[in-house]
């Protein structure tokens, strides 16, 4: 159970690159020869939007304090993010495409937050 917004965001945060990393490793080993599997090749660094900017400010930096509860998730967000596996950056609420799915919005904001999922064209509406 998460204490806060900002340790939701980290947990969030930290199981999305986890999720990275295995994916990228999945994807390295099926375009590699068998014995090419166990050796290590330089990639980019994957993008990561973390839309709560508490969170990105624990990540980014060396904050200490009320933030010991969950530092092993932070020791590895970190260690990640400092040998550049993932470039961090914010990602407000207006330009954030899941908030459709995880927060209670309006009408106009949920249609454009759906149109953005399917890819449809955002077409401004005068009527509400």
């Amino acid at each position: 159970v998460c204490l806060s917004s900002c340790e939701a965001e980290l947990d969030a945060a930290v199981m999305a690159m986890r999720m990275a990393i295995d994916i990228s490793g999945l994807q390295l080993q099926l375009r590699s020869p068998p014995a090419m599997w166990a050796a290590h090749t330089p990639m980019r660094p994957i993008p990561l939007f973390i839309d709560n900017q508490a969170a990105l400010a624990v990540i980014q930096n060396d904050a200490r304090g009320r933030n010991r509860h969950f530092d092993i998730r932070l020791q590895f967000a970190r260690y990640h993010i400092d040998v550049s596996q993932f470039l961090t950056s914010y990602c407000p609420s207006d330009d954030n495409v899941a908030d459709g799915g995880t927060k209670a919005l309006n009408r106009l904001k949920q249609e454009i937050s759906a149109r953005r999922i399917l890819n449809l064209p955002i077409v401004a509406r005068l009527d509400d």
